[in-house]
């Protein structure tokens, strides 16, 4: 992966992290942390990973 891929990745991890805090913030972390989880019940392992460098390239 490219630095610019690198540097894209790490940036929308940051957003999300902030995303995440105001969820916590508003709603509670153990009721995030509880649609965390179920979000994992339905979703497949592994379904749509786009931070590891053998999705860009199949």
């Amino acid at each position: 992966m490219t630095e610019r891929g690198v540097d894209g990745l790490r940036r929308s991890a940051v957003l999300f992290d902030v995303l995440r805090g105001r969820w916590a913030a508003a709603l509670g972390e153990e009721r995030v942390a509880a649609m965390e989880d179920d979000l994992r019940r339905v979703t497949p392992p592994n379904f749509f990973r786009v931070d590891v460098p053998g999705w860009f390239g199949g």
